[in-house]
């Protein structure tokens, strides 16, 4: 009886250090990913702002068409 039950609390030693190991591995795939994602959010929000500006840049040009045109 004691054979088995050391043999139990070896294979739960064990399994503490695997699901210790894959905690590690997943906390670092998390890391990497939150990186990633802020990595693209900034991107996208700085290509979001260039493209206001490009779309404020078109209207006045149309409003500057209207005018003269009208002007005409």
């Amino acid at each position: 009886m004691l054979k088995v039950t050391e043999m139990d609390l070896a294979t739960a030693r064990s399994h503490v250090q695997q699901f210790q190991e894959i905690s590690q591995a997943n906390e670092s795939a998390l890391a990497t990913l939150n990186a990633t994602h802020d990595e693209y959010k900034a991107s996208t929000e700085a290509q979001i702002a260039r493209l206001e500006v490009r779309v404020q840049i078109a209207r006045l040009d149309v409003s500057l068409i209207n005018i003269n045109s009208v002007r005409s």
